[in-house]
């Protein structure tokens, strides 16, 4: 009974440390109290105010200090520190509009307002959600109450100021991490970025020049981030040098993750020239026919020489296993009878290399968010693929927020618990998976700055694991979005979006997207351009709160590098004459066939086709004009001394002059006397 008695007691104790309440009013100057989310900073408690502004948060530890978080709309966030005291505390707070000043105004309370409240809040039995799910509310007849007036603080922005210096003239692009778009900066120019205080990552990018990456922590009062200098770079060349000549050989250099040059390699030729390389490390990759790719990490602080050799594509010693979906990452197992000899984190494609072609294996993947997969007979020279299918035990809730560079916050919320929370990645996607299926109704909140909040009510049902919730945002201010794309709709990602005017871009998503936010109303000239694609100007109107849509297409293009030993001729491109005066010339082409001739009266025509078939690619044309009357001279002349061997039966010396008559270009004209020569 002693124990009993002692077990009550101490229950009673863990309820009154653990069942402390806040409750209170919250009221929005210039709007209505409704729907103001609050809840605890660091907790998985929250509420949601109703139509008089009302909210109640409890099960609390007494004596705790907290901090509550309130947001409401396109407002910015609100703060306000408090510490339990009592078994109730009362806290009243009004947010002002953003016309209002930035000081937080506190509701005063004496103590008989404090007992009105109390007294109203008591007969607040059924309280107004509207369209909220509401949590249970706390019966405060029998709890001691206390107000309180902690100052709630304005989450402000501040600002990070700075100066990039710069030799070069083109435009500095700034780029800071969790910004949905960058600035651009002009050589010698300063920059005012602002923002909520936290760490930032700013890269900064110029043609020419190095790029930079700089943390900076951003205070409370803002930061001046002083003088950034870029650094210029010297531009080189690469060379590369083959065993062999290449049959349908691709040359390709990736700088960052991006390719930054794609060409065809010559045939005719066992050595690879590329111009304009800026100093850096790049990804060479070399592609033959029937070999294996030749791979290089290539670090060009000059002019470089790289000797490239190939292997023979052998599979006789290799299992090739292609994972799908291929953004999926597991573990993959090689198994020699019941003895495993390999095991791997793979991703897309894997090669399973030192095999005895002689023997039969099994593989299979273990991962536990996939299924096991498990394939019992592969041999060495086998492509095999495996499908992962995801194994799921609770509920999962995915799916997509437009637009993609919101940086939106996803919560799962019930009863007052914040279940789960994520926010999106670049491309908008998010998900939230949970180790126990999910059952009832739940509320889904969705929140982003400058956009309205989403929130609505699902109904998990046991049966069903898997939840696809894509939600558009609505914002509040003027914007301007759309999607690039190349070749019959095909999305182009990385593609740079640029508003001059407002000094402003940002590089369309993997989706080929991309949307700008709080743009004053105007009608603005946007600029699309990448690397092997032609670049476009489009005029589009922002109109005030709505959403101007403008979808852009790409066409992939190349380069025709025309090399003359003569200064000044024409060339005819599918039909286009053009003069040229330069012994370089370059022209932008199209994707297809191209015929081109290269034309100079008194020398003889050259005609080729070329073929670009990849964006960004870069072909040599080689133009070595002969002049007709010297060519002509030449011809008489090995005529003659073919004739005189002939006469003095130097038959050698003549077969060899013949060889070469028959390579000249102007041996028609000549026809007739090669071919007495020939029969003779």
């Amino acid at each position: 009974m002693k124990n009993l008695s002692f077990i009550i007691f101490v229950l009673l104790i863990n309820l009154g440390v653990l069942g402390a309440n806040i409750n209170g009013t919250v009221k929005v100057e210039d709007s209505d109290s409704l729907g103001v989310f609050v809840y605890i900073e660091g907790q998985n408690k929250y509420d949601i105010s109703d139509s008089k502004g009302r909210f109640n948060i409890s099960g609390l530890q007494m004596g705790k200090e907290y901090t509550l978080v309130l947001q409401k709309g396109s407002l910015q966030d609100y703060k306000k520190s408090f510490k339990v005291i009592s078994e109730n505390t009362v806290v009243n707070v009004v947010i002002p509009s953003e016309k209002a000043e930035n000081n937080e105004k506190l509701i005063s309370k004496n103590s008989s307002t404090a007992k009105d409240t109390t007294s109203k809040t008591i007969k607040s039995t059924a309280v107004e959600k509207d369209n909220i799910k509401n949590p249970d509310n706390v019966n405060l007849t029998e709890k001691k109450t206390e107000v309180s007036e902690v100052k709630a603080v304005k989450i402000s922005k501040v600002n990070l100021t700075g100066k990039v210096n710069s030799v070069l003239s083109s435009d500095i692009f700034l780029q800071l991490s969790g910004q949905s778009y960058g600035i651009i900066v002009k050589p010698n120019g300063n920059f005012k970025l602002n923002l909520n205080p936290g760490k930032y990552t700013a890269t900064f990018m110029q043609e020419g020049a190095f790029t930079k990456k700089i943390t900076f922590n951003v205070g409370k009062s803002g930061t001046d981030a002083g003088t950034i200098v870029m650094e210029a770079i010297d531009f080189n060349n690469l060379t590369l040098n083959l065993t062999e000549k290449l049959e349908n050989g691709v040359v390709q250099l990736y700088k960052d993750g991006f390719l930054e040059y794609s060409s065809k390699a010559d045939k005719t030729s066992k050595n690879i020239l590329i111009k304009g390389l800026k100093k850096g490390k790049y990804d060479l990759v070399v592609k033959a026919f029937g070999k294996e790719d030749f791979n290089s990490e290539v670090n060009i602080t000059g002019n470089v020489n790289i000797d490239v050799k190939f292997n023979e594509l052998a599979k006789e010693n290799k299992i090739f296993v292609n994972i799908f979906p291929k953004d999926a990452e597991t573990e993959l197992r090689v198994f020699d009878g019941n003895q495993m000899i390999k095991s791997m984190l793979v991703k897309d494609i894997a090669v399973i290399e030192g095999l005895d072609s002689k023997k039969i294996y099994s593989i299979e993947t273990l991962d536990s968010k996939y299924k096991k997969n498990e394939i019992k007979r592969v041999v060495t020279g086998d492509n095999v693929n495996l499908n992962l299918v995801r194994e799921i035990k609770g509920t999962v809730i995915s799916g997509y927020i437009s637009p993609f560079n919101s940086g939106a916050k996803i919560m799962v919320l019930d009863k007052g618990q914040i279940l789960a929370e994520t926010t999106t990645d670049e491309t908008g996607y998010y998900e939230l998976e949970f180790s126990e299926k999910l059952s009832g109704e739940k509320n889904i909140r969705v929140s982003a700055e400058d956009f309205k909040d989403e929130i609505f009510v699902e109904n998990f049902e046991l049966g069903k694991t898997i939840y696809e919730k894509n939600v558009m945002l609505l914002p509040y201010t003027t914007k301007i979005s759309g999607n690039v794309s190349f070749d019959k709709g095909n999305n182009l990602s990385n593609v740079l979006v640029l508003i001059e005017e407002l000094g402003i871009w940002q590089f369309t998503n993997a989706k080929g997207e991309y949307y700008f936010n709080n743009l004053p109303e105007s009608e603005y000239e946007i600029t699309f351009k990448k690397l092997g694609y032609t670049t476009k100007l489009e005029k589009v109107k922002a109109t005030k709160d709505e959403m101007s849509k403008k979808d852009v297409v790409l066409n992939p293009i190349g380069k025709l590098v025309f090399r003359s030993n003569i200064e000044e001729y024409k060339i005819n491109l599918n039909g286009k004459e053009l003069m040229i005066n330069s012994k370089l010339y370059e022209s932008i082409q199209g994707m297809g066939v191209i015929t081109v001739t290269g034309i100079k009266s008194g020398y003889l025509p050259i005609t080729t086709k070329i073929k670009l078939t990849e964006a960004g690619e870069i072909r040599d044309i080689i133009f070595d004009f002969v002049n007709i009357e010297e060519q002509n001279k030449m011809v008489k002349s090995k005529i003659a001394n073919i004739n005189s061997d002939i006469k003095e039966l130097k038959i050698a010396e003549a077969e060899e002059s013949l060889s070469e008559l028959s390579k000249m270009k102007s041996l028609k004209s000549y026809e007739k006397d090669y071919l007495e020569i020939k029969g003779s």
